[in-house]
């Protein structure tokens, strides 16, 4: 059946009514998801601000996981890993877990040193907790490689909750730094290869492969894509668990030109569906293989992101829209979100929750089981998505993408839209705050996260056949 809404404007400027068409039951042959699907990527030299180490847990960082987990039923998988794991040097005798030396870059340290109490961090997250480790593969020396095994040794003979090993980050570019000049995937698959012979201690298989960087728009990069790197055999011997490729939907790097907005880059439905297609192209591809495709870096904007932006309320509604068009549209099998502690896009820093996080408790709260995803409603700014358990429908989430600033729009009011389901439901629960562009006042089912990171009891709301969504606002209907 093809999907369709209907909008009827009303008299007055401030509301319209939109009925959703959504399917009772589903045929769809789309992959189920479930609670692991939104994991998190930690900047290698952040782990230790995040978590701690077991003497001195982070309990925030804990709590914040918790919190999902209670929601979703399941722990997520924190890749650890980004730039700095490029630049990591271990000290047997060193007693700090880590020591970062900075130089031009606030956001990243130019040099990390970790000693043997840094990979304590590994353990304090909630138990279940899966890790995957990023191993500095970048010094391709007899030193460097005899470096990059003994990493991965410790790591193994240390870490019970390892889930996959990658080898370095956004390796593409080495050819300035690290490999030759003519640096390719030709290149590149022979040697990873090599490295991981030489790890034949871990099991098959067990290695994120790629790594790689996105294109940022609609296009896939050539040649250095996962379909690319696996019809060169970068699984020949059975060792790839995932390919991994990275992408944001913005960029605040000193390399462009470009300035990031809210309503452009992030509460913009024409963006995400953009910046997606390289994905749903080679998802498909990549899974046909019996390999998992992973967005195994993602966020808002590139480069640690944009103050204004990628801290906001709008990066909720944002987060909800990405992560259930993905859902909804790909053969992606996890999205990794990445974070950092000085990072403006985090989900949430070492001891603050940001905006984005309670799009992360909304999205939790809907994947309590497997459920499959389709797209109800795609306007630039309104958008729907249906969640299946078992064929039968489980669940709406409505996404007002319409700007509404807590300053600007004070004087023409705050626009709704009633939304007309196909039954009456059962509960609802709303994400809201007083505008899309604060960093503060913003509420999930009635609760804000607390200062220990954790969050009270949720107050759900009664509904019928009708819902009434304010701009930049969002709400999960289950019946």
């Amino acid at each position: 059946m093809k999907l369709f809404i209907l909008l009827v404007f009303l008299a007055t400027s401030l509301a319209k009514n939109v009925s959703l068409n959504v399917p009772l039951t589903s045929n769809s042959t789309i992959r189920p998801i479930d609670g692991v699907w939104q994991s998190f990527s930690i900047e290698y030299s952040y782990m230790a601000d995040y978590f701690g180490n077991k003497s001195q847990p982070n309990t925030f960082s804990n709590n914040i996981l918790q919190s999902l987990k209670d929601r979703s039923g399941k722990n997520v998988i924190l890749r650890v890993g980004g730039s700095t794991a490029n630049r990591v040097a271990y000290n047997a005798s060193q007693e700090e877990a880590v020591i970062n030396v900075f130089g031009s870059n606030p956001d990243q340290p130019s040099h990390v040193y970790i000693g043997p109490v840094w990979y304590e961090a590994f353990q304090t997250a909630p138990e279940g907790t899966l890790v995957i480790y990023d191993v500095n593969y970048r010094d391709n020396t007899s030193a460097g490689v005899n470096a990059t095994i003994e990493d991965a040794r410790r790591v193994w003979d240390q870490l019970d909750n390892l889930y996959a090993f990658e080898l370095g980050n956004e390796v593409e570019g080495w050819g300035k730094n690290g490999r030759t000049s003519d640096w390719s995937p030709e290149l590149y698959v022979p040697d990873f290869l090599k490295y991981t012979s030489l790890l034949d201690f871990v099991d098959k298989p067990f290695f994120q492969g790629g790594v790689l960087q996105g294109s940022g728009g609609a296009y896939i990069n050539e040649p250095w894509n996962s379909v690319r790197l696996l019809e060169l055999e970068l699984n020949r011997d059975g060792d790839i668990k995932a390919m991994s490729q990275h992408d944001y939907h913005g960029n605040n790097c000193d390399t462009t030109d470009e300035i990031p907005e809210v309503r452009q880059n992030l509460l913009n439905h024409t963006n995400v569906i953009n910046r997606v297609w390289p994905h749903k192209q080679m998802s498909s591809v990549v899974a046909a293989q019996n390999v998992e495709y992973v967005l195994g870096e993602t966020n808002s904007i590139s480069c640690q992101g944009r103050d204004n932006v990628s801290n906001v309320f709008a990066s909720a509604l944002w987060y909800l829209d990405y992560n259930l068009y993905v859902a909804a549209h790909t053969e992606v099998a996890k999205m990794y979100f990445h974070q950092g502690t000085p990072y403006r896009y985090s989900i949430w820093a070492p001891d603050e929750a940001r905006p984005i996080y309670y799009g992360a408790l909304l999205l939790a709260k809907a994947l309590d089981g497997e459920k499959q995803v389709l797209s109800v409603a795609e306007e630039e700014t309104f958008v729907a998505y249906s969640l299946y358990s078992k064929n039968e429908l489980d669940s709406v989430i409505v996404v007002n993408l319409e700007p509404y600033n807590a300053t600007g729009n004070a004087t023409t009011g705050r626009r709704f839209v009633d939304v007309q389901l196909p039954a009456a439901a059962k509960k609802l629960w709303r994400l809201t705050a007083p505008g899309a562009d604060v960093k503060t006042g913003i509420r999930w089912a009635g609760q804000a996260v607390q200062e220990d990171g954790t969050i009270g009891e949720e107050i759900t709301e009664e509904v019928g056949q009708v819902v009434r969504v304010q701009d930049s606002e969002a709400v999960l209907v289950k019946w």
